[in-house]
């Protein structure tokens, strides 16, 4: 009865473990992909606007 006990706890842990890394592994897919939707969208407008207003766009940007 104690070692189910023990395998069954094992179980959960391990259960949980794989939670929380697909948890993390969608996090990084999410913000790897906003950062190149943010790359592709700076790309189109830096090949727009001057270049002395990049630099104030860009910062701009990154302090949002």
């Amino acid at each position: 009865m104690l070692k189910l006990r023990r395998d069954l706890s094992r179980a959960v842990t391990l259960l949980e473990m794989v939670k929380r890394r697909e948890k993390t592994k969608k996090e990084n897919l999410n913000l790897t992909k906003d950062i190149f939707e943010k790359r592709y969208l700076l790309q189109a407008v830096c090949k727009s606007v001057k270049p002395m207003a990049i630099n104030a766009f860009v910062i701009k940007v990154h302090c949002q």
